[in-house]
């Protein structure tokens, strides 16, 4: 009897969650948690105000007018962690701990003797107007643009060895052509990797914490680059007229270093 106990409460644990936002058609309207777990935001409630065949849009104002500029509305890729992983319908349970609910289809059946029929449903407001739909806050196209052509550059830093004859030997640092990146205003770039061949993808702005110990606080992010990994991207400071614009591409212990092709 005790080990038909525990093999059927593994069966429960190991049985799918129902609801989870996977494969769901998201429509305009709907209200969704948003929460992704590494940049140190927390789970935010917001409504889809548009669907695009790539993306939807969603914005957080309604359900916390606080917010900036930068944190109000996202765009969030369809194929991606943002909605496969990061993004649940409300009514499909909790998400990341906020509890469900506050949206249209939620108000739960009223107990017995409201208004005066047993299991009668409280009425309910109808539905607020849909907000017109939020473009993103534009990475200015100025001096401090990302946008354009770049050829990149790996460095290689300066590596100490001892082969075993009695000398310690040093190679200075050196650098290598590692291809072109077009970054394009649309949200779209096409990186021509030497490594890996053409790998076309989107961008993002990138947060605060993404960018903490770069180049500033503004930037954009790179998803899946190379080696399917994803990367900011900042203006590099020009430390004198003749040198020319750069950029940085990069992620934790690593950076390729980007020059204006055009």
């Amino acid at each position: 009897m005790r080990l038909f106990t525990i093999i059927a409460a593994a069966a429960l644990l190991a049985a799918p969650v129902a609801g989870l936002a996977a494969g769901h058609a998201y429509q305009v309207g709907e209200v969704v948690i948003y929460h992704n777990p590494y940049d140190g935001s927390p789970a935010r409630k917001g409504r889809v105000t548009r669907v695009d065949p790539d993306k939807i849009w969603v914005d957080f104002k309604e359900f916390q007018p606080g917010l900036n500029i930068a944190e109000a509305s996202k765009i969030l890729y369809l194929g991606t962690n943002a909605v496969d992983d990061w993004t649940q319908p409300v009514g499909g349970g909790e998400a990341n701990g906020v509890p469900a609910g506050g949206g249209p289809g939620d108000v739960p059946p009223a107990p017995a003797g409201i208004g005066g029929q047993p299991g009668a449903t409280p009425p309910v407001d109808p539905p607020p107007v849909d907000p017109p739909p939020i473009d993103p806050p534009p990475v200015a196209a100025t001096d401090d643009s990302v946008f354009g052509v770049w050829g990149t550059l790996q460095v290689g830093h300066t590596v100490t060895f001892a082969p075993g004859d009695g000398w310690v030997y040093q190679r200075q640092e050196i650098g290598a052509q590692a291809g072109d990146i077009t970054i394009r205003p649309d949200g779209t770039f096409t990186w021509n990797s030497k490594s890996q061949g053409v790998i076309n993808g989107r961008w993002r702005q990138a947060t605060a914490d993404e960018l903490r110990g770069g180049f500033g606080p503004t930037g954009i992010r790179l998803l899946r680059g190379e080696s399917g990994w994803d990367y900011n991207v900042q203006r590099r400071p020009r430390t004198g007229a003749n040198v020319p614009d750069s950029i940085a591409i990069w992620t934790s212990g690593y950076q390729v270093n980007g020059y204006r092709v055009r």
